[in-house]
């Protein structure tokens, strides 16, 4: 619950990658950012200590299909890098 609470109060970025791997597997970005309170980080993978961003590893749902998540964050900034089924 808590990190969520940091998706609501930082800045999204999605890089050019991130954007193509969501349209080839047919989500829009609105759909995405309407699914963010399913995501769910695995901590155990997940390296958030890491200088100079931490970086998350997370599953989503969208449209009852669940998706690897890999994102960073930074001070101003969650960065998402990469999503796959």
């Amino acid at each position: 619950k808590t990190f969520l609470n940091l998706l609501t109060k930082k800045e999204k970025k999605f890089n050019q990658l991130f954007l193509c791997q969501l349209e080839k597997i047919g989500v829009s970005k609105t759909l995405f950012e309407n699914s963010l309170p399913t995501l769910r980080i695995i901590w155990n993978s997940s390296k958030p200590y890491t200088k100079p961003y931490g970086f998350y590893i997370g599953e989503i749902i969208i449209n009852q299909n669940t998706y690897s998540i890999l994102l960073e964050k930074g001070s101003e900034k969650i960065r998402f890098k990469s999503i796959q089924k």
